[in-house]
């Protein structure tokens, strides 16, 4: 198979969507992703949540809290030792609720933003906990450094305020910081433009100069953040309670996946990225 840069493989995805769908009406340009929070309920251009929406979270929150009282639903990351900062779950496969939402939501996404079929390509359940560790990884302020092409949709499973850890980014009149990244694809995936992809004080100074200023997207359950990952974030501690997520890991497909989540084409925290080939499909363990 011949390797394809991202945005040649997203130009073929979308031609062949085009031939196999209805006329396209797009809401949103994929490149002008940024950040969009939709609330349950609520009118949204781009994201409709059915009637059962809602039902369906707080299902789902239960299975997840389940998963997360008990150990041996836990994945602990080889590469993370030394600090416990959140309890990853390691089966998603098994949620039919994690269905149900995604045929409900990720169709729509196709029609109003990509213009192509999309892959599920992961999905990261975890919740946050009180810890005195130190921040380090996703807590730290930093981009992913993913191609344009690969964006998340994380949902809120549990109530989230300012102290139970809410996800938290740089805001400016509804604008936000979106990084360039190094990796477009099989030619290009080199070491990030700042290192490691996070981003150092003396950045972070500038952009609070400029009238950049540090938001805590907050929300009930239910309330789903659609992301380009590139935008500068990071995660946070609670100070009181945590919060629960699953993240949905999407990005273009040239065929059309059914179901979105089986154990051949959606991988969760123990399987490896395959972000570096968008034509791939099958997830990998670590």
């Amino acid at each position: 198979m011949k390797p394809y840069t991202y945005e040649d493989y997203y130009e073929l995805c979308k031609q062949n969507y085009a031939a196999n769908s209805e006329p396209l009406d797009p809401k949103l340009n994929l490149y002008d992703l940024k950040m969009q929070v939709i609330r349950p309920g609520a009118h949204h251009d781009l994201i409709q949540t059915p009637d059962n929406y809602l039902s369906l979270v707080e299902s789902l929150s239960e299975k997840i809290n389940n998963k997360v009282l008990e150990p041996s639903e836990h994945y602990k990351d080889p590469s993370a030792s030394g600090y416990d900062i959140a309890v990853q779950i390691r089966e998603v496969w098994d949620i039919p609720e994690l269905e149900q939402i995604a045929e409900a939501i990720l169709p729509q996404l196709e029609k109003n933003v990509f213009n192509s079929y999309i892959h599920l390509s992961a999905i990261h359940a975890y919740r946050n906990v009180q810890t005195d560790s130190p921040e380090v990884s996703s807590w730290l302020w930093h981009y992913d450094n993913n191609p344009k092409e690969a964006v998340k949709l994380l949902i809120y499973l549990t109530d989230v305020n300012e102290n139970n850890a809410p996800f938290e980014t740089l805001e400016k009149d509804g604008d936000y910081i979106k990084m360039l990244t190094s990796r477009t694809g099989y030619n290009n995936w080199g070491a990030p433009y700042v290192p490691q992809s996070r981003i150092p004080k003396n950045m972070m100074n500038e952009f609070s100069a400029t009238g950049y200023k540090r938001h805590k997207i907050t929300g009930p359950a239910g309330t789903l953040l659609f992301f380009d990952n590139n935008i500068v974030h990071r995660a946070t501690i609670p100070t009181e309670g945590h919060r629960d997520v699953a993240i949905l890991n999407i990005r273009p497909t040239f065929n059309k996946i059914r179901p979105w989540i089986s154990k051949s084409t959606c991988g969760s925290w123990m399987h490896k990225s395959p972000i570096m080939d968008p034509n791939a499909t099958t997830p990998k363990l670590k």
